[in-house]
């Protein structure tokens, strides 16, 4: 092998070393960037469970302050028509009650005296 074969020779493994080199830093940097961008997507979904979880809880209470104001509602209605004398018969009260909470939509017939 002449000198000028071995210098090519050398030259091309060495060229070899390098790329391989490049390679694997390319590799390493596009495995940090995906890493990076995994935390932020996860940073995110958790932003955005905490805002699904915000507005459960903000639906959750407008339904609920919506039945304390028809509760305090109907219970100053009644207390209204006991000053005024026209209250409903106890009967009628308890049936229209039964039929509020009633799972099969049972009907009372009774009148309001």
């Amino acid at each position: 092998m002449s000198a000028e074969e071995a210098v090519l020779l050398l030259q091309r493994h060495e060229r070899a070393r390098q790329g391989r080199l490049r390679a694997k830093l390319m590799q390493e940097i596009r495995r940090q960037e995906e890493a990076v961008a995994d935390k932020a997507a996860r940073a995110k979904a958790r932003a955005e469970e905490t805002l699904t979880q915000a507005l459960a809880a903000r639906k959750i209470q407008s339904i609920w302050k919506g039945a304390l104001t028809r509760r305090h509602v109907k219970k100053l209605r009644e207390e209204e028509l006991a000053f005024i004398g026209m209250v409903r018969s106890i009967s009628a009260a308890l049936c229209s009650e039964f039929a509020s909470f009633s799972h099969h939509g049972l009907q009372c017939h009774n009148h309001i005296s």
